[in-house]
C-alpha cells in the first residue's frame, strides 16, 4: 500500500500540547519537518530522559520527522512556508499572512482554549485543559475531590481531533483553511458519556463521579477492571458459584448488573468484591474471559512485554538510534492499522536536516489549487459508509465521517439492539430513539434494521456493502 500522504509537505512547530498531530501525519507518509530554535524544541527538554538530553516525549512524538533550526526573521523562514502543504502551530503565526505565501497552505493552529474564545489569550497545562473539559471533575472519589487524570489527555485528544482535520481537509482540497483546535473542547469528546447537555436539560442532572466501582483489587494485590452485563449475567453466576461463592442470586435479578442499578446493597457488586479475594488477578482474568464478561487487568509496565496480547501482536518494535548508541523500545505507530507495516525511524538531532533549506527553491506542492474553499459539511461528500458499529467507540468514529459530509448508513440488528437504544429520554424512562448519548453518537446516520441471522437480511446486507467505499465494525473476532 503507498504512503497516503507521500506527496505532503508539513512545517510542525508545536510543543508537546500538538506534537502528536505531525507524528500521526509523518506515520501516514507525510514529510514532516520540526522548524526549531536555537535551543531547540521544548519537547526535548521534558523528563523523563532515557539518556542525557535524550527526552523520551521527544524520542517519540518526533520519530519519523526532520529537522530544522530557523529564525523567523531569515528570509528562508517565508520561503519554507511558502513550500508546504500543511503549517502546525500553536497560534504564534497569523495566518493571512501564511496565506499570502501559499493560498493551498492547511493551517491548524492547536491552542487551550481557541483563538476566536473568551479565554484565547489564558494559557493551561493538561490540568487546566482537563479541568475547564470537565475530565477532572469526573476523576477521583465520589465524595473527595476532583482529580487530575494521567498522561497528558487533552494532548492526545487535541493531536487526534488536529490530525483528523487536516486530513480531511486534505481530502477535501481546504485551500486556505484554519483549523483552530482547542484543548478544552477536545478533552469534551473524552467525557461524552456523562457530558451529554441531555441530564442537565431533561432532568435537571450533573453528573456524578463515578470512582473505581469497577476496579477490583484481587487476592495477590494485583487489579482488574470489569463489567458484568445483563446478557452475560447466568454466566456470571454460574462462574460465581464455580468458585464457591454464596451469591443468592437467580436469573431474574439481572437487572442489579444494570448500570443504572443502585450501588448501595447491590448483590452483583458484593459478589464480584468476593471473587476478587478469592483470586489472583490474572485468575479472575481468565475467569471472566471464560464467562464472557468483560474483563482486563491492570497491567504494570514491567508486565506489558510479557503479556501475550502484546506478544501476539507485536506491539513492540526495537528502533535503532546511533545517536544514542542503542536501541530504543517503541510502540507501534496508533495508525499502523491503516498502512502495515509502518517502518519507525529515530527522533531527529537538533537542525540534524539543515541541507534541505538549500533545495526550497526546487519544492513546489503536488495539489492544484481548487476552484473553491473547503466546505467542512461537504469535504467527504460521494463517499458511502456502511456502519456495522455499536455502541460508542465505532458510532463515535463514523459520526466524524458523517459531520464532514460522508454518507453514513447504520445497519441495526433487529433482534440485538444497540444498549445506545436503551439510553434514558426525556420522560426519564428508557426511549429508542431520544437517548442524549444515542443522538449524539448517530446525528447525520440514516438507520436500517436487519436480522442478520436470516439469509434475506445478509443478502440485503451484501447487496449495500457492495456500493459502499468504506465498512465499518466493532464486533470482535468470532
Amino acid at each position: 500500500m503507498s504512503d497516503p500522504l507521500s506527496d505532503v509537505r508539513v512545517l510542525d512547530f508545536t510543543d508537546r500540547s500538538a506534537a502528536l498531530t505531525g507524528r500521526i501525519l509523518a506515520d501516514l507518509g507525510a514529510d514532516v519537518i520540526m522548524v526549531e530554535p536555537e535551543d531547540g524544541n521544548s519537547i526535548r527538554k521534558l523528563a523523563p530522559f532515557i539518556a542525557a538530553e535524550a527526552s523520551a516525549a521527544h524520542q517519540y512524538f518526533s520519530a519519523n520527522k526532520r529537522s530544522v533550526v530557523l529564525n523567523p526573521f531569515d528570509p528562508l523562514f517565508a520561503t519554507l512556508a511558502a513550500s508546504a502543504n500543511v503549517v502546525i502551530d500553536n497560534g504564534q503565526h497569523d495566518h493571512d499572512w501564511l496565506i499570502g505565501l501559499n493560498p493551498e497552505l492547511v493551517h491548524c493552529s492547536v491552542t487551550p482554549f481557541g483563538l476566536d474564545a473568551e479565554w484565547r489569550d489564558w494559557k493551561a497545562t493538561d490540568l487546566i485543559a482537563c479541568a475547564a473539559g470537565g475530565l477532572v471533575w469526573l476523576c477521583g472519589e465520589p465524595k473527595g475531590t476532583p482529580v487530575q487524570g494521567g498522561s497528558d489527555v487533552s494532548a492526545a485528544m487535541a493531536g487526534l481531533i488536529a490530525a483528523s482535520g487536516i486530513s480531511v481537509a486534505l481530502q477535501g482540497a481546504g485551500a486556505g483553511v484554519h483549523l483552530d483546535v482547542s484543548l478544552q473542547e477536545a478533552v469534551l469528546m473524552a467525557v461524552m458519556q456523562t457530558a451529554t447537555p441531555s441530564q442537565w436539560v431533561w432532568h435537571n442532572r450533573i453528573p456524578r463521579r463515578p470512582g473505581l466501582s469497577q476496579a477490583l483489587r484481587c487476592a495477590d494485590g494485583g487489579y482488574v477492571g470489569h463489567l458484568v452485563r445483563p446478557d452475560r449475567f447466568d454466566g456470571f453466576l454460574n462462574w460465581a458459584e464455580q468458585v464457591g461463592i454464596d451469591h443468592g442470586m437467580t436469573s431474574d435479578d439481572w437487572h442489579w448488573a444494570m448500570l443504572s442499578a443502585p450501588r448501595k446493597d447491590n448483590p452483583v457488586s458484593a459478589t464480584t468484591l468476593a471473587l476478587a479475594d478469592a483470586l489472583t488477578r490474572d485468575e479472575f482474568a481468565a475467569g471472566a474471559l471464560a464467562a464472557d464478561i468483560v474483563c482486563l487487568p491492570v497491567l504494570g509496565f514491567d508486565d506489558l512485554e510479557r503479556t501475550e496480547q502484546y506478544v501476539v501482536n507485536e506491539q513492540f518494535l526495537e528502533v535503532e538510534n546511533e545517536l544514542l548508541g542503542r536501541t530504543v523500545a517503541f510502540v507501534r505507530s496508533p495508525v499502523d492499522g491503516m498502512r502495515e507495516p509502518i517502518e519507525i525511524r529515530r527522533a531527529p538531532a537538533l537542525g540534524e536536516h539543515q541541507a534541505l533549506l538549500d533545495e526550497l527553491p526546487e519544492f513546489a506542492p503536488s495539489r492544484s489549487v481548487p476552484s473553491a474553499p473547503l466546505d467542512p459539511a461537504r469535504a467527504l461528500e460521494g463517499l458511502r459508509v456502511v456502519d456495522l458499529t455499536w455502541v460508542l467507540a465505532g458510532p463515535l468514529g463514523t459520526r466524524t465521517l458523517a459531520s464532514f459530509g460522508a454518507e453514513v448508513i447504520r445497519v441495526e440488528s433487529s433482534t440485538r439492539p444497540d444498549s445506545m437504544r436503551s439510553q434514558i429520554g426525556p420522560d426519564g424512562t428508557p426511549d429508542p430513539d431520544m437517548g442524549g448519548l444515542h443522538n449524539r453518537v448517530h446525528v447525520g446516520k440514516p438507520s436500517l434494521s436487519v436480522n442478520l441471522g436470516t439469509d434475506d437480511g445478509l443478502a440485503v446486507v451484501m447487496e449495500l456493502i457492495a456500493t459502499a467505499d468504506i465498512v465499518v465494525n466493532n464486533f470482535r473476532p468470532g
